[in-house]
């Protein structure tokens, strides 16, 4: 598989991601969050790859957004969306107490999801890969 095939997956499932967490927020806000850190960590993962790097399999934007170079014009952004990746996994569990997680309220995961949503706009013009 190529690198623009690859991007060009991670991209549709991103997009997946996104259309997940809007049709969960509502009614299940902790797996919307869930999806909208997925979505941008495939995100981040698409701009490595187009920049050549092998994207690690991990959950934290904070370390794929390091691993785009300074002048990468998207990597602030994806710096920002770090504060998702905590979404990816102690969200998801109970306490070590046995408390659930709190659940992120309907209107941050709004807010989230339109950011989300705009960067994923924002790179597919920058990849310029058609959309699948």
């Amino acid at each position: 598989m190529s690198d623009t095939d690859r991007v060009a997956s991670f991209l549709v499932l991103a997009r997946e991601d996104l259309e997940a967490a809007t049709l969960l927020k509502v009614g299940a806000p902790r797996q919307a969050a869930f999806f909208l850190q997925q979505a941008a960590e495939k995100i981040g993962k698409a701009l490595l790859i187009r920049d050549g790097v092998d994207p690690e399999r991990l959950h934290a934007m904070g370390k794929l957004a390091a691993e785009l170079s300074e002048s990468h014009p998207l990597k602030s952004e994806l710096m920002k969306l770090d504060r998702l990746s905590v979404y990816a996994t102690a969200a998801r569990y109970p306490t070590p107490t046995g408390k659930l997680p709190r659940a992120p309220r309907p209107d941050v995961i709004k807010a989230e999801i339109e950011t989300v949503s705009d960067f994923l706009h924002r790179a597919t013009s920058f990849l310029g890969v058609p959309r699948r």
